[in-house]
């Protein structure tokens, strides 16, 4: 289910190769120019990927569907770093398996654990280390991807979690507000989208 990226004439997808879930980078004719393995495949309802790559700088950045972040040298492909947001946090996978687009945002990157410990965290780009976490709002994590908005000087992380929409303060972590938004199975998909002091999705 990944989409494609595109960046410096070099297209990138993500994609299930065996019993793992594999990023592939391919020229503009669709030559592979290297493939690297990000954790195990999702072989559950709905087997496949989800999350699709982002581009920043000469890095690529990943979720995998069991949650593992990664980050590549763009060129190669060769790991930078890599860490479970689900093990770290302590959190467990929804039913359909993560599968938001990771949100760059200066310094950091943004993703979206759930469970009891952390609704979103924002970890260093270059490492992997935790900036900020935003407590938890007691809902998993949703399959929707986290945006940027900036209202009145202040810039918020938006998403949605299993039950709710939230603003995050993008550079504190703090939760700044929760709209409950309940929908079947669960299922809260769709990318929040901001415009002129108003949330929809």
């Amino acid at each position: 289910y990944s989409s494609a990226s595109v960046a410096n004439g070099t297209i990138f997808t993500a994609g299930d190769h065996g019993e793992h879930t594999t990023i592939t980078a391919m020229d503009m004719q669709g030559k592979i120019l290297w493939q690297t393995r990000n954790g195990k495949a999702w072989n559950g309802s709905y087997p496949g990927s989800r999350g699709t790559p982002t581009v920043e700088l000469g890095r690529v950045y990943h979720e995998s569907p069991h949650g593992d972040v990664t980050c590549l040298d763009a060129k190669t492909g060769k790991q930078i770093w890599t860490v479970n947001i689900l093990k770290q946090f302590g959190a467990k996978n929804i039913r359909w398996a993560l599968s938001e687009s990771l949100l760059i945002d200066g310094e950091r990157v943004v993703c979206c654990p759930g469970g009891p410990n952390a609704s979103v965290v924002a970890l260093n780009k270059k490492t992997g280390e935790i900036v900020w976490k935003c407590p938890s709002t007691g809902d998993l994590a949703g399959y929707a991807s986290p945006i940027l908005a900036e209202c009145q000087g202040m810039r918020i992380i938006i998403t949605l979690t299993s039950r709710a929409m939230i603003g995050v303060n993008a550079d504190t972590g703090q939760l700044l507000w929760r709209v409950k938004h309940v929908s079947y199975a669960d299922e809260n998909v769709l990318m929040p989208i901001y415009h002129d002091g108003h949330v929809s999705i």
